[in-house]
C-alpha cells in the first residue's frame, strides 16, 4: 500500500474516533444511545419477520 492509502486510511480513522467521542459526551450520549438501540431493534425487527419456519407436521411422505 502506498503513503497516499496509509494517510488516508488514518485520516478516516481518526475523523471517525472524534465523531464518535462528540456523540457519545453531554446530552448527546443518551440521545445518541436511544437511536443506535431504536435502530436496532428495527433491524432485528426486519430480520424476524422475514424467517420461514416449517414444521415436520406439514411435510407429506408417500
Amino acid at each position: 500500500m502506498n503513503t497516499t492509502g496509509k494517510i488516508a486510511i488514518s485520516v478516516s480513522l481518526a475523523s471517525s474516533f472524534i465523531l464518535a467521542a462528540w456523540l457519545l459526551t453531554g446530552e448527546r450520549k443518551v440521545k445518541t444511545k436511544d437511536f443506535v438501540s431504536k435502530k436496532a431493534e428495527s433491524i432485528k425487527g426486519a430480520l424476524k419477520s422475514d424467517r420461514i419456519y416449517f414444521s415436520e407436521l406439514d411435510e407429506y411422505y408417500i
